[in-house]
């Protein structure tokens, strides 16, 4: 009796295991004689490897099935479906963060909770499960509690999420509670590209990135605040909890529902006037770091954060 899913008239020889979208479409195929010793893990490392899609957003189902990675005997149907699950995008990474202690939530939600009041630390970076490696999004973080000063944007650096970690990222500075404004920051925390409008409580941050010509757009309740450009590389979503009880939620929208299209994103010269003048910042910035700092070359990791950020 031949196995469920396998085409009695193809011979083991001439035959595929073939990977379909949910709309029918074949995106792999594999010899099913390189199938007998496969597992599902195998077969997501050879879509990666084929296609550039994350492990960890990859699903393989057989009929309604959800395959475990360690399912195996691959060789017995030639049919199975890929889903694409972009869940990691906007899921923060609580349980992997190293002051985990500190933070509450799941999913998109994250709420800042120092353990036992203490006051030495003063705030979290967390960032996404995955970062976004390719394509055009947009999100929207909603500010639900505000103590003080928040950071939200993108960053290439795994290393930024925990307590001092790093600065390195372009982000929608909030503002101070007695400040009136907000900055676009980049490519370091208190690196001003352009001053936006102060982000209350309740307030919606909007980011529309699109990975693959690296650029980004912030909103705030829709209206836009200011565009840069950013490496073509993988870039996590990050925010900085700050004051006991921020609460903070990430949301992944479909590109419909961003006040801005992507056609306006990529009007030449949007994001260009913001770069120019960041680097303008970034070298008067590096300017007066090195005459501060003359004589004192190895310090550490000069890419971390200090414990006080203002």
């Amino acid at each position: 009796m031949e196995a469920p899913g396998r085409n009695v008239n193809q011979t083991e020889a001439d035959s595929c295991l073939k990977l379909l979208s949910l709309a029918g479409e074949v995106m792999v195929e594999v010899p099913l004689a390189q199938t007998s010793a496969m597992s599902v893990l195998d077969l997501k490392i050879h879509v990666q490897a084929q296609l550039g899609i994350a492990l960890a957003l990859q699903r393989i189902l057989r009929g309604g099935e959800l395959l475990e990675d360690s399912s195996t005997n691959l060789h017995e149907v030639d049919e199975l479906t890929f889903v694409l699950d972009e869940t990691p995008l906007h899921s923060w990474d609580i349980a992997g963060n190293p002051d985990s202690i500190h933070l509450s939530g799941s999913g998109g939600h994250v709420v800042f909770k120092p353990e036992c009041g203490r006051s030495d630390i003063d705030y979290i970076n967390v960032i996404t499960k995955e970062p976004v490696r390719y394509g055009a999004h947009y999100f929207e973080l909603k500010v639900h509690k505000i103590g003080d000063e928040q950071w939200f944007g993108v960053s290439p650096d795994p290393n930024r999420a925990g307590y001092v970690g790093s600065c390195h990222g372009w982000f929608y500075y909030s503002g101070r509670r007695h400040s009136s404004r907000g900055e676009i920051q980049g490519p370091e925390e208190n690196c001003q590209i352009k001053t936006c409008e102060h982000i209350d409580q309740g307030d919606a941050i909007g980011l529309l990135l699109d990975a693959d010509r690296g650029l980004l757009a912030f909103m705030r309740n829709g209206k836009f605040q200011g565009a840069c450009v950013v490496p073509q590389k993988p870039l996590y979503l990050t925010t900085s909890p700050d004051e006991s009880g921020d609460s903070i939620e990430l949301l992944k929208l479909t590109l419909g529902e961003s006040p801005m299209s992507l056609e306006e994103l990529r009007t030449p010269g949007l994001a260009s006037i913001a770069i120019s003048d960041a680097m303008q910042d970034d070298e008067q910035m590096e300017s007066e770091e090195d005459a501060e700092n003359d004589d004192e070359e190895d310090e550490g990791n000069q890419t971390l954060c200090p414990s006080g950020r203002l």
